[in-house]
């Protein structure tokens, strides 16, 4: 990532402290090389070895306490107001940097509804409370939820801009892929095609390359999260790519749907049109609904709507999700009042700006938080 954006989130950081009415935010970490805190990545370039703490105060106060060893890279960054070292225990410096702010809520990483959120694992939260015996501040811990929510859906300048260029590179990538849908094409071919051409570019796949791009040819492909195979695109067939890019530490993702002719069947047959239509006509319905303060379940209750109206089964998840530093980053989700999705979020403040028609076509289009990106689509036929 850009080391400003490191700067313009803590500084973000700071300010979403004051809108929920909390005084600290803590983040307790120790061997992150090994991950487990999907927060520390938003906010510092480093890695932390020992039990560490990163105290961000509502008053701009940024304390970091780490290891002695650690200390080094930590101050390089410049991020930290104070960086204290230490060598036996971080408790002392740990509730004197309290004592120091005296704050009513301290916002710590647990979540039951959003994984990027949850970083806090339940050992460290012990070894908090351990830190905090003899004072008030155990009583003070609340969800740091809606903060880092807030935090990864709301981007700032900077992240619009490589959010947009990720996006764009990967459209890129889907122009390419189209040259090598051609019948007795295997998934698994088209697949290494799209990763030959990441590596000459000198990016990474947005999630896992063994799924990424996932690529469907026909009716007998599986649906959903499984890597390409050996089935070979047919003429009739439909097939539908999921791909996203990691370019400079921000992820697209997006999907691409094309048909290819027959002798018989030189046009999309009118299911297929009347589905794509459908999906369609609900994404822009649903991007037309969203403004600041609905609820996410709302803009996926208009798609679903859709669907109804249409005669379709509805589809089983959600809308959409965020994307950012990672693919599914957490915050706001345009999705029903399922178990599964038990967060509910307000969309922030979006400033909706159409983003430049390309070549490809799209069945997906992204919603990035304070720009939306929207595109005109279209059905591919491959002849």
């Amino acid at each position: 990532m850009q080391p400003a954006i490191y700067a313009e989130k803590l500084e973000q950081a700071q300010q979403l402290l004051a809108e929920y009415d909390l005084d600290a935010w803590l983040i307790l970490v120790r061997e992150t090389s090994l991950g487990g805190e999907p927060a520390l990545a938003m906010i510092a370039p480093f890695d932390l070895t020992w039990e560490s703490a990163l105290l961000i105060g509502r008053d701009g106060t940024r304390t970091a306490i780490v290891g002695r060893f650690d200390q080094a890279p930590v101050l390089a960054s410049g991020l930290f107001s104070q960086v204290v070292g230490y060598d036996a225990s971080i408790g002392d410096d740990l509730r004197a940097a309290l004592h120091h702010l005296a704050p009513r809520h301290i916002a710590i990483n647990y979540s039951t509804g959003d994984v990027l959120a949850d970083g806090l694992s339940h050992g460290l939260y012990l070894r908090l409370l351990q830190h905090l015996q003899g004072t008030h501040y155990s009583e003070r811990l609340v969800s740091a939820q809606q903060l880092v929510g807030a935090l990864r859906s709301r981007k700032t300048a900077t992240e619009q801009t490589l959010l947009l260029q990720a996006a764009e590179a990967a459209d890129d990538l889907f122009l390419l892929a189209a040259r090598y849908i051609v019948p007795g094409a295997t998934e698994d071919e088209i697949a290494a095609a799209m990763h030959n051409a990441l590596a000459e570019r000198g990016l990474t796949t947005a999630w896992p390359a063994d799924i990424c791009p996932i690529v469907n040819t026909g009716p007998v492909s599986s649906i959903g999260h499984a890597g390409p195979t050996q089935l070979q695109v047919t003429p009739g067939d439909v097939v539908h790519i999921d791909f996203g890019v990691r370019r400079a530490g921000y992820c697209s993702d997006q999907q691409r749907v094309w048909y290819v002719a027959s002798d018989d069947a030189p046009d999309p047959p009118a299911d297929v049109l009347h589905v794509f239509a459908t999906v369609r006509r609900a994404i822009e319905r649903a991007f037309a609904f969203i403004k600041p303060g609905v609820l996410g379940f709302k803009v996926d209750a208009i798609a679903r709507t859709t669907f109804a109206e249409a005669g379709l089964e509805p589809y089983q998840h959600a809308l959409g999700h965020g994307v950012g530093h990672a693919v599914h980053d957490g915050g706001v989700l345009l999705g029903p009042r399922w178990d599964r999705y038990i967060r509910l979020r307000r969309i922030p403040l979006l400033i909706a700006r159409p983003l430049p028609s390309r070549r490809s076509p799209l069945s997906t289009r992204p919603i990035i938080s304070t720009a939306c990106a929207c595109r005109s689509g279209a059905l591919t036929c491959i002849t």
